[in-house]
């Protein structure tokens, strides 16, 4: 649902608080890709993360996570043209496996493999 703006308000101070609490704060999606992102995957920077499923809810919050947090190369697969245009929206490079399958499209995408794979 949209939020008209009087319902909501912005959160003063979010430095303070950590990462992890705020997003179980907001649901289970957040801690559900974080806590083996961190724990599992250890990623660096520059690493290259396939995230499948990474239009739900859990695989949306991994793609962002490893993006933004942590400066992973994401690539996403998701299961219709409307899901990858929305990840694109999020900066997250994506691909239809009902178009191209998985085997093919990341040696095409990740020519020098995948660092981390996160399914949800």
């Amino acid at each position: 649902s949209v939020a008209d703006g009087k319902s909501v308000s912005k959160c003063a101070n979010l430095e303070r608080v950590p990462l992890e609490k705020q997003m179980s704060s907001a649901n289970y999606s957040g801690l559900s890709s974080y806590l083996p992102i961190v724990h599992i995957g250890e990623p660096k920077a520059g690493e290259t993360a396939y995230v499948s499923g990474a239009a739900g809810a859990v695989g949306s919050m991994a793609c962002q996570i490893l993006q933004k947090k942590f400066g992973c190369k994401v690539l996403g697969s998701v299961g219709s043209a409307e899901k990858v245009e929305y990840l694109r929206t999020l900066g997250i490079e994506a691909f239809n496996y009902k178009d191209k399958p998985v085997a093919e499209a990341l040696p095409e995408l990740c020519p020098d493999g995948v660092d981390i794979y996160f399914e949800k």
